[in-house]
């Protein structure tokens, strides 16, 4: 027998009766959960096609030759964090646990507590990710999301973005905070008529099927995203016109620091900052780069406080997860074995190693997370 044979079912228990944080950006996404054979910190790249525009076609005796020369852009995913959460067991509390009849329950517990934490350390990674990620932005976060009653304005322009940049009308999700859920529920009545939307599940059940082609989710990883003690850039202004299509955009004339995960505003439209300065210099915005052309002197208004939510294609961000590297002729552990959540979709190792009067049992997991196609990502700034 396996020493994790006693403990297997008391995990599986532990994984359905938890309390959990939502985990939208991780239900949401394109999962690979066999990166077997990346190291952490190893990149691995994705190509995204960009080709020539279109010619006119003229019969000839030859071909035309290609005047213009493919453009290659990457996407890349990086096994960046490789995180563990460590339960110790010693022989006198094995000893009270079994007297009192509570061993069960306890080790339940702080299985179902490691798994949360780790839950809600890759969901926090990703949210982070994913904003940073995003090709534009709506908003400018001092209005709050949903705010107008029986209005879906803030979902319809985020549709746009998506829209405007080409992602599919099939996969798109929105994933918002607790509090955006709440005032979606509180203030659309629409949503709550089940004569108009076809089903009460809204009213029932606090969700339902896609809106505005959008599938809901909840994330307890969308925190405040607020920089204004660092982020202090100011009077930053294009240093020449730039083409439609530009990601890096070069300022000058201005000072302080804007970074990634911001947002600026540039002839009226936002972009989410995927690469910032401290200086004036060149700032890095995701594909598909400036909707309109920007002329010298522009001003280049920074974002750096507000409350996200996000729409993005399934497609759009991967997760890739293994278990944590082992040597080839394995570590310390007497036994281990892969723990898979029917919620979220993620694989753990769990191992046991016995020290001196007590033993450690191990929940661990490997990931990263990125962006792969930026122009399928938009943000939503709110108050």
């Amino acid at each position: 027998m396996g020493a994790l044979t006693p403990f297997i079912g008391i995990l599986y228990s532990a994984l359905e009766d938890a309390n959990q944080e939502a985990t939208g950006f991780i239900l949401a996404s394109s999962k690979n959960m066999e990166a077997s054979r990346v190291a952490k910190g190893q990149k691995v790249y994705a190509p995204l096609g960009d080709v020539a525009e279109p010619i006119e076609i003229v019969p000839g005796h030859t071909a035309p030759e290609v005047t213009e020369e493919n453009k290659a852009d990457i996407a890349e995913i990086t096994i960046e964090h490789e995180k563990a959460v460590r339960i110790k067991l010693t022989g006198n509390e094995t000893l009270g646990l079994d007297a009192s009849g509570n061993y069960d329950r306890v080790t339940k517990a702080m299985f179902a507590d490691a798994i949360r934490k780790l839950n809600n350390q890759i969901e926090q990674y990703m949210a982070n990710t994913v904003i940073a990620g995003a090709s534009r932005a709506v908003g400018d976060g001092t209005t709050p999301i949903f705010d107008t009653a029986g209005e879906l304005t803030d979902l319809a322009n985020l549709g746009r973005i998506l829209n405007d940049n080409g992602c599919p009308d099939d996969g798109r999700n929105f994933v918002m905070s607790n509090d955006v859920l709440a005032k979606l529920q509180g203030k659309n009545n629409i949503l709550n008529n089940a004569n108009k939307l076809g089903s009460d599940d809204f009213i029932r059940y606090g969700m339902t099927a896609p809106v505005l082609g959008f599938r809901l989710w909840r994330s307890g990883g969308l925190k405040l995203h607020d920089n204004s003690a660092t982020s202090t850039g100011n009077g930053y202004t294009l240093t020449d016109a730039f083409e439609i299509g530009t990601t890096d955009v070069e300022v000058d004339a201005g000072t302080g620091v804007i970074a990634a995960g911001d947002a600026v505003t540039i002839n009226g439209d936002t972009y989410m900052v995927k690469e910032g300065i401290d200086a004036p210099g060149i700032i890095k915005l995701s594909r598909p780069g400036l909707v309109k052309a920007g002329a010298d002197g522009n001003a280049v208004t920074l974002i750096n406080k507000f409350n996200p939510c996000v729409a993005f294609h399934t497609d759009a961000v991967h997760l890739a997860t293994r278990a944590p590297a082992v040597p080839k002729f394995g570590d310390l552990a007497i036994d281990r074995f892969l723990l898979a959540s029917e919620k979220t979709g993620l694989v753990y190792d769990v191992a046991i190693y016995p020290e001196y009067k007590q033993i450690v049992m191990e929940i661990s997991i490997a990931y990263g997370a990125s962006v792969m196609n930026a122009e399928n990502v938009a943000v939503l700034l709110g108050q």
